[in-house]
């Protein structure tokens, strides 16, 4: 009975306070932002595999130090295929290997703020049987941490903006800006939020993290593609940029993340319909005390590994806006699988394309490859 009256409650609530935010908006001269919404686009459904890995250990036998230790290089070919009827541009690139990779629901696996959540705006949410769907933005999601931004320039949108924490990858607290204030409203809220995928890694060898991407109109060579960790080490080969992540960093700090230009005169980054390719992501890894899981040369040694691979197109090169709506055409094709490993010397194999009478030839970018006879 008692959850019937609150239903009740919150019915009647909402229908009145319905018509008392919506009434003044009709007549606000304030300057909001209008709700973009989404809709589904066209996709081009991807296939990715790992057809050839090569890990080598460098300098095994070093003792894992502060700023010393061993290293694996790595040498990885995708086969990338687009087996649909509609092109698409291929722009990202997710590779991680290690003993074992697990998925995690209530997790999130994009960009971590500042207190190791999910920032995102919602359309709108229920709190305390409120529909809020209108609020002022004072600054990123940072704010709640580090109070309001300097020279930020507040402005008010529809929709709410929100943060979700998260510990041991569980969902912990839910804040809400509340024009201008954050509120902890966790346990008061009921709001859409979009799945979340997180992975956790054991015994890791490599990751990377690769990104096909316009040239920014700036010095900045690294754009809006990273964010470069302490004691990093930027690389640039052929237009290719490479970020390999030291510092205490967990876990950036066992991985690189990479970026190909692409455009006119660069890479083409093109997929055409029934088109397949070969992508290549090589590097070196360094194995230092606290910016890496040691235990991940072991779980190399042992010649059985999990590999897991996430490859992101967009049909027609991009996410177009239509009408004040945003047709998404993102695709994410992915594989997880367990190999084993040949062992040759300090090299550990895995080979299902390249005979022994042929080699990998890269492009002039060191983005693709392709198989040649040996000479």
């Amino acid at each position: 009975m008692k959850i019937g009256i609150k239903l009740l409650v919150c019915a009647v609530l909402s229908l009145s306070i319905g018509i008392a935010f919506a009434s003044p908006l009709l007549v606000s001269e304030l300057s909001i932002r209008p709700w973009v919404r989404q809709v589904e686009g066209q996709k081009a459904e991807f296939n990715v595999k790992v057809a050839f890995a090569n890990f080598t250990i460098q300098n095994g036998s070093k003792p894992v130090t502060t700023n010393d230790g061993p290293a694996v290089s790595y040498f990885v070919v995708l086969n990338v295929t687009n087996p649909s009827d509609i092109g698409a541009k291929l722009w990202n690139v997710e590779f991680t290997a290690a003993e074992k990779i697990s998925n995690i629901s209530e997790s999130w696996s994009g960009v971590v703020n500042t207190i190791g959540g999910n920032g995102y705006f919602a359309e709108g949410a229920w709190v305390d049987c409120i529909w809020y769907n209108v609020t002022l933005v004072t600054g990123d999601w940072s704010v709640i941490d580090k109070g309001n931004n300097t020279g930020f320039e507040p402005y008010w949108i529809e929709g709410v903006q929100l943060l979700d924490t998260y510990v041991n990858g569980k969902l912990d607290a839910t804040y809400m800006n509340m024009n201008g204030t954050w509120a902890d409203v966790t346990g008061r809220i009921n709001v859409t939020r979009s799945e979340q995928i997180c992975f956790s890694l054991k015994r890791t060898v490599v990751r990377e993290d690769h990104t096909f991407a316009n040239p920014m109109p700036s010095n900045d060579t690294l754009g809006n593609a990273t964010d470069v960790a302490k004691n990093s080490t930027l690389v640039v080969v052929n237009g290719n940029v490479t970020v390999y992540f030291g510092g205490d960093t967990e876990p950036t700090g066992i991985g690189a993340r990479s970026v190909t230009y692409v455009g006119e005169g660069l890479f083409d980054n093109y997929w055409k319909p029934h088109e397949s390719r070969l992508i290549v992501l090589q590097g070196t890894r360094d194995f230092i005390k606290y910016a890496c899981d040691p235990d991940g040369l072991d779980a190399l040694r042992s010649g059985n590994i999990t590999l897991q691979t996430r490859a992101t197109n967009f049909a027609d090169g991009v996410i177009t806006l239509a009408n004040g709506t945003w047709v998404d055409t993102e695709y994410i094709a992915t594989e997880l699988k367990q190999v084993q490993l040949t062992q040759n010397g300090d090299s550990y194999i895995y080979n299902t394309i390249l005979a022994e009478n042929q080699m990998f030839q890269p492009d002039q970018w060191g983005a693709e490859v392709f198989i040649k006879p040996r000479s």
